[in-house]
């Protein structure tokens, strides 16, 4: 039922562009939940309306080349190891063993709210669910690429694999029902404690090093990179919860099965080939 309003609350609500400012006002996940619930009028008028589609992360924002980029709050509250911002300020050489000025969080599916609150589990994993639609960066971010480090003995060496161009249509920006599952079905990374992986976003923001190597082989203008260290525990990069996130992945490849969903992620048809290198140790 409708909320009862004085007569100079309905000529205000009365007023699109009144009603709009009204709307945009409220915090993200009133808006996506509550407000769209109200009625129907408020729900068509939500989903119609540009303004308020950009503010909720569903429509890439219009002319937007000089907006400074914002990350998705309602996501970023959701996955927050997804969305923890890596900032690699250390300027040492990457082999360095000092990480005093590094900020590094790990990936892991265990800071999700879908599993650190199970009874919400059925309420993410369905098809539906509105995050999968929503875009994880205003104004948007096109592509998700895989970039692995690799240190064993006699050297390190350096795997990308990076993201089609075709991403970009018709989505019109990177969605996050795609990071989700390049999380849980790519195969690209190990999931084991001598690994860890992150989330970086934008080239700028990886190791100095793996930036210069990145120029060195004509790889630039990164989007969004999951970032995996193997071999380098004596960093202070262990992965603590190797066996619990398989689980986690475990679970969720079982609701896509019993759900009858298809991801639509696969690295066949979002990665191109690999490109590879590296450097002996002196």
């Amino acid at each position: 039922m409708a909320p009862i309003t004085t007569p100079a609350q309905s000529h205000a609500l009365s007023i699109p562009e009144i009603f709009e400012l009204i709307l945009l006002n409220l915090d993200t996940r009133t808006l996506l939940t509550k407000a769209t619930q109200i009625c129907h009028s408020w729900s068509h008028f939500i989903n119609s309306s540009p303004r308020i589609q950009w503010a909720l992360f569903f429509r890439p924002l219009d002319n937007a080349l000089n907006k400074p980029k914002t990350q998705n709050p309602l996501l970023a509250e959701t996955f927050p190891s997804i969305f923890d911002q890596c900032e690699h300020t250390n300027e040492k050489n990457d082999l360095d063993t000092d990480t005093t000025n590094k900020k590094t969080t790990n990936v892991t599916f265990t800071t999700f709210d879908m599993v650190k609150n199970p009874h919400k589990w059925d309420a993410y994993i369905r098809p539906e669910a509105s995050w999968r639609r929503m875009l994880v960066q205003q104004p948007p971010v096109y592509t998700l690429s895989l970039l692995r480090s690799n240190v064993g003995h006699g050297g390190k060496h350096l795997y990308i694999y990076e993201a089609l161009d075709n991403q970009k249509e018709p989505a019109g920006g990177l969605r996050m029902d795609i990071v989700f599952e390049a999380l849980v079905f790519g195969d690209r990374w190990d999931q084991d404690e001598y690994s860890a992986t992150e989330m970086v976003w934008g080239q700028e923001f990886l190791p100095k090093q793996v930036q210069a190597d990145l120029e060195l082989f004509g790889v630039r203008d990164l989007d969004l990179v999951f970032y995996t260290r193997l071999g380098e525990t004596f960093r202070g990069l262990r992965y603590d919860t190797p066996s619990l996130d398989c689980d986690i992945v475990n679970n969720i490849k079982a609701a896509y099965t019993r759900l009858g969903m298809k991801p639509k992620y696969s690295d066949e048809a979002f990665l191109r080939g690999r490109k590879s290198w590296g450097s002996l140790w002196d």
